[in-house]
């Protein structure tokens, strides 16, 4: 839910922002890794891993085949990890079973994101595109078995495992999405300074969260309800309770932030704006 109702985002390009409070105490925690990746300065385009990681240590991925907890599930599950072998561009040998008390899991490959030419981001090599769709499109007896395969980052932390500031902890129904930070060349560690800006947020006083996804982290603040939205003939606004809370940073509060900076985004319109702040759902899944 928009406060400001801004135009979807078509592309981006960043300006150096006078940074917020919180950003600068994020930064100063970082001061002996890259500060680059959360400062305020310069074209917003991080050119320095944190702690100088190389890319021989960037998150490596692999592909969730698929997930049984039926009974037999290990023999049925292993069983479709030697079937790999058979398909032309697989090998099993790159296939691996994890067996847990509720069930087996099949992954295939491991993998490291490869830069962009286009948009200098990380993305999935060309091997990863060509296996994944190979695996989606297997099938036995007509039934596609793998069709949900998807990625799952190898180091992240097991299914069903949450730490003590995900979001689906938060108290409230909504929550402020204020920062979204995502991997970019030189630059792999997003998962860990979403979580360091929510402990800096915290520290400070306010109810934060994070989220991660598998290319993106957000980074939330407030507990709220859907009494904080309020109704008007123009569309939803935030309620009292909400613009206190972004009163209290606004520089840092009013936006959603990427990467620690104000992005302007192009919408239908043409216009160039930085996407507002915006309330929610929190997800309980």
């Amino acid at each position: 839910m928009n406060h400001h109702d801004a135009p979807t985002a078509q592309r981006a390009s960043r300006r150096p922002v006078a940074c917020a409070r919180g950003l600068l105490l994020l930064t100063a925690s970082l001061s002996l890794w890259a500060l680059s990746v959360v400062g305020c300065e310069g074209s917003g385009s991080p050119s320095g891993g944190l702690l100088g990681l190389g890319s021989d240590e960037r998150e490596k991925w692999t592909i969730l085949c698929l997930r049984s907890e039926a009974p037999g599930h290990e023999a049925y599950v292993r069983q479709l990890a030697e079937m790999l072998d058979g398909v032309q561009g697989l090998q099993a040998r790159k296939a691996r079973v994890v067996v847990d008390p509720t069930g087996s899991t099949l992954y295939y490959g491991e993998y490291a994101k490869v830069t962009s030419p286009q948009t200098g981001r990380l993305v999935f090599s060309p091997q990863y595109q060509q296996d994944i769709v190979q695996i989606q499109r297997l099938t036995i007896n007509n039934i596609p078995v793998f069709r949900y395969a998807k990625p799952e980052l190898i180091n992240g932390r097991p299914q069903g495992e949450r730490g003590e500031w995900d979001v689906a902890n938060a108290k409230g129904s909504y929550t402020l999405q204020i920062g979204v930070f995502y991997n970019t060349e030189g630059f792999d560690q997003r998962r860990e300074v979403a979580e360091e800006y929510v402990r800096l947020l915290r520290a400070d006083g306010f109810s934060a969260y994070y989220l991660h996804e598998p290319v993106r982290s957000f980074v939330y603040v407030g507990d709220f309800e859907g009494s904080d939205v309020i109704n008007t003939p123009d569309g939803p606004r935030f309620g009292p309770r909400v613009e206190q809370l972004i009163a209290r940073r606004e520089d840092e509060f009013r936006y959603v932030l990427e990467n620690g900076h104000r992005v302007r985004r192009t919408g239908p319109d043409g216009q160039m704006i930085v996407p507002y702040s915006m309330l929610v759902p929190v997800p309980r899944d």
